[in-house]
């Protein structure tokens, strides 16, 4: 053979994921067999696994490897110790570098999962389960609304179903074939639905988008908005009704309000597209939308600061039921935070809570935040109907 007296090939034999064995590609396990052949051996007895990171225990073991940085981590990761679950969190953060002008974009994005955007803004961490990992197309709620967006400006310039299927597959959002063609119907019929509902309750849809520039007492909010009527904030979602999707919606209507670019100062949400009666939610307006914004942005700079244990859904319900003048609001808390036969999602599995607290902790009252629950009940005070 031409390689003389060594030959040496390598490839990746397990998943970066869950460490389940790869196979080799036809053309190496070809060569493995002719080598074996020509040897005279079987062929698991010429490959040799090493493990995937240099600081694996098996390296040790068999002492395959003597760095001593290496190892001592190895020690760290597997003596028997008693460990605590998650992050230990001292101090706070540093303050990030603020302009003092913060985007509307940001806000929601904070309030739609605080703890997510503090790691992801602080960290630049991203936090996926194996599971996810592995699926080779999904499209996510914010691109799943993005497409809804796109649709719903296509339907208004009166675009047949055909002609938006072959605008989306050239821009390569979903795949060709049955697959992406079951999402883009679905999309085009949760438009003409929302289309037909704000018709029947006295908009003429039409997107519009608002540049905002609303000057408080220490801060300045800009962005944009996007609303689907020009008269009246109008937001749309096609997601199910959750106390998370309506503090969004709550907070784009006080910037729509403090903006002065509609002329009516009531906005509405629009959502459960899907179901046979779409729930309609009507904001009235605050007298002081400024000062309720300064509250909305303490909160977010704290949660900029240390981890915020903020779960919007979850102290939604707990809110709900003082507001309504029942008394079991912790359990009404419990069941949102972690689940039940109604309610599916649950906001304990999500898995940035997983680096603080041990794996889908029971709710604790120490999940809920005084500051926010005064922010959800000033909503309340303010919706109709209160869901």
């Amino acid at each position: 053979m031409a390689a003389g007296s060594l030959h040496y090939c390598s490839y990746i034999g397990r998943s970066r994921v869950d460490n389940e064995p790869i196979p080799p590609s036809p053309i190496v396990s070809e060569w493995i067999n002719r080598v074996a052949d020509a040897l005279g051996k079987k062929p698991k007895e010429i490959v040799i696994q090493e493990p995937l990171h240099g600081f694996s225990a098996e390296n040790f073991r068999l002492s395959r490897s003597y760095a001593r940085t290496e190892y001592l981590a190895a020690n760290l990761i597997h003596k028997n110790m008693e460990k605590g679950a998650g992050l230990t969190i001292g101090k706070p953060l540093p303050d990030p570098e603020s302009t003092g002008r913060i985007s509307v974009e940001e806000l929601v994005r904070f309030y739609s999962n605080p703890l997510r955007y503090f790691f992801k803004s602080r960290f630049n961490a991203q936090v996926n389960s194996p599971d996810e990992l592995k699926k080779e197309f999904t499209l996510n709620g914010l691109e799943k609304h993005r497409l809804f967006e796109m649709v719903f400006g296509w339907r208004l310039a009166e675009k047949s179903e055909d002609q938006i299927l072959n605008l989306l597959y050239k821009t390569g959002s979903v795949p060709a074939g049955w697959q992406g063609e079951m999402i883009l119907r679905d999309i085009i019929l949760n438009v003409d639905h929302a289309i037909e509902l704000a018709r029947d309750h006295g908009f003429e849809p039409e997107m519009t988008v608002v540049d905002l520039t609303i000057v408080l007492a220490d801060d300045e909010v800009g962005g944009s908005l996007l609303s689907y009527s020009t008269d009246r904030f109008l937001d749309i979602s096609t997601s199910s009704f959750s106390g998370s999707k309506v503090f969004q919606s709550w907070l784009q209507h006080l910037c729509a309000s403090a903006s002065g670019e509609f002329p009516e100062k009531e906005s509405h949400f629009l959502c459960d597209l899907k179901k046979e009666k779409p729930l309609w939610i009507t904001f009235k307006p605050l007298e002081e939308t400024g000062k309720e914004l300064e509250k909305l942005i303490d909160i977010y700079k704290k949660g900029n600061l240390q981890p915020p244990m903020l779960f919007p859904s979850t102290a939604y319900s707990f809110q709900k039921e003082i507001h309504r003048g029942k008394d079991d609001p912790d359990g009404k808390a419990a069941a949102a935070f972690e689940g039940s036969d109604y309610i599916p999602f649950s906001e304990n599995r999500d898995l940035y809570l997983s680096l603080i607290e041990s794996p889908e902790p029971e709710f604790d009252r120490r999940f809920i935040d005084p500051d926010f629950q005064l922010l959800i009940e000033t909503m309340l005070n303010h919706m109709d109907p209160v869901k």
